[in-house]
């Protein structure tokens, strides 16, 4: 599954933030509307037709892989089959309670799924129920995406328009491939100088904190077609006051959580593990705060830098927090084990915080002098 999920992060290419925002911008205008649809998916198709040849390779070349061959091309159409899940057309139509019912039936089925698995022989039956579950997940959202909307068939253009998507969306992709970097390295890393029960300490903590922070991805999707649709019909000076006071209330209300998940984390270990391990307890305790700086960087980045088209600023930022981040691998690993990669992590995700406000800053001064803040964006974009 770790194999086929590069496949995944690759085909998700971060349509779901840069889509989005294209898409808010045409959402009336079909014709417009249905060309940047087939760019998004011919687009896919490209980045599938590239990853191919390299899988393949791998499968061939690596033993362990290739036992377990039928198992990957079986969880590789289910990602191709999720990858058609049009999330960034849900998000600029506003569909969010559609694609929350979507989501959580797949999550509960999911659930269903797993009282069923007894031992290793049941894998290949997930993977096939995986791989069902993710192409009814894209078909379903497809036809709740597109419902009302006539598309046009692909214009001549399409090739070509999907390699331009391609070319502009590729800072976005690297923006988001920084993040899954720095966690895998540190994963594999950790597992190959401390040792498994380093790797297990550290990853129980890990998985407490991300599904904490996994709480705060709906509430960014919901605003992120909000603050796409103010930026471009209106002026930033407006979607800035409504970010800010959305960041008080949800920034605040994840505080508060995080404050909850450092005071409490020998009761959440014991709940997770059965135990109450201080490795773990002291890796969940550093890394309490995450949730609360992917929240402030997701506002800085995807709701305010990408709606300002400053998607390069984005791109240095989290590449700045990434390199950082890799080179204190050397210096907290070995000698701090599973404290020093949760350190590493949360450090990593710390650094970009401030980064990416100063960007926000110098964008705002930017429009300030440029006389802009008080403008609709099409107009001052226009010149």
């Amino acid at each position: 599954m770790a194999f086929v999920g590069y496949l995944q992060i690759l085909l998700e290419y971060g349509f779901w933030l840069s889509g989005t925002r294209r898409a808010v911008a045409v959402i009336h205008e079909p014709l417009a509307l249905s060309k940047l649809f087939w760019a998004i998916y011919g687009t896919k198709a490209i980045l599938l037709l590239l990853a191919l040849p390299p899988m393949a390779i791998c499968i061939i070349l690596l033993p362990n892989l290739r036992n377990c061959m039928e198992i990957i091309l079986i969880l590789a159409i289910g990602v191709i089959g999720a990858s058609l899940f049009p999330l960034w057309l849900l998000q600029a139509r506003g569909l969010l309670k559609d694609f929350a019912w979507i989501l959580s039936v797949l999550k509960v089925s999911n659930l269903a799924v797993f009282a069923f698995i007894r031992g290793p022989d049941d894998i290949r039956g997930l993977a096939y129920i995986f791989a069902i579950q993710s192409v009814a997940h894209g078909i379903i959202g497809q036809y709740a995406a597109l419902r009302g909307i006539k598309l046009s068939p692909p214009s001549s253009s399409w090739l070509r328009d999907s390699f331009r998507q391609l070319r502009a969306d590729f800072s976005i992709f690297l923006s988001q491939l920084g993040g899954t970097l720095i966690s895998n390295s540190t994963s594999v890393v950790l597992g190959i100088s401390a040792g498994p029960e380093a790797l297990g300490a550290y990853m129980v903590a890990d998985k407490i904190v991300r599904a904490a922070a996994s709480l705060t991805i709906p509430v960014s999707q919901a605003v992120l077609p909000m603050s796409a649709n103010l930026f471009q019909f209106d002026t930033p000076r407006n979607a800035l006051v409504f970010l800010r006071k959305f960041s008080f209330v949800a920034g605040s209300a994840i505080a508060l959580g995080c404050l909850i998940i450092f005071a409490f984390a020998p009761t959440a270990v014991h709940l997770i593990s059965g135990n109450q391990e201080p490795e773990i307890i002291w890796c969940l305790r550093i890394l309490a705060f995450y949730p609360l700086f992917v929240f402030f960087n997701n506002l800085f980045g995807p709701q305010i830098l990408l709606q300002l088209e400053k998607d390069s600023s984005i791109l240095k930022c989290n590449l700045l927090g990434c390199i950082f981040g890799l080179l204190l691998h050397p210096i907290l690993i070995p000698y701090f084990h599973s404290k020093g990669a949760a350190s590493i992590i949360i450090i990593a995700e710390a650094t970009v915080t401030p980064l990416l406000f100063r960007s926000v800053y110098g964008a705002y001064k930017s429009m300030v002098e440029n006389g802009n803040f008080y403008r609709i964006k099409a107009n001052w974009l226009k010149g």
